[in-house]
């Protein structure tokens, strides 16, 4: 069998461009290449990202149908003259169903991190 080194530096010169080989130390930081870190967890902590949270899981709250049209019925249950109900009742039933997906999903993002840092250390 062929060494696969060979190989492919006879492809990468049949196309024309240079190929180099490369030495990468076994447990050390090798600048220049990226890392082989796994990373399944959605979201993150810093704010101003636009993986935060918040922000990304209001998102997807937000892109199913039924939370779209709660947040319509709530918004228009706010004007006085059109709801025969308080102003309050649906956005607090909007809201708490919201904040129990999101602590849901905030623990499995949680459960995710775990595993990530378990996988690369």
């Amino acid at each position: 069998m062929k060494n696969v080194g060979t190989m492919m530096n006879k492809m990468a010169t049949k196309g024309k461009v240079a190929a180099t080989q490369r030495q990468c130390e076994m447990n050390q930081d090798n600048p220049g290449f990226c890392s082989n870190a796994i990373k399944t967890s959605k979201y993150t902590v810093r704010p101003w990202t636009i993986d935060f949270f918040l922000w990304k899981n209001l998102f997807e709250q937000f892109m199913r149908l039924a939370n779209m049209y709660f947040l319509v019925i709530a918004i228009l249950q706010m004007i006085p003259g059109i709801s025969p109900t308080g102003q309050y009742t649906q956005i607090m039933t909007l809201t708490s169903v919201i904040a129990v997906s999101a602590i849901k999903a905030a623990y499995e993002d949680w459960k995710r991190h775990k595993s990530d840092v378990q996988v690369n250390s």
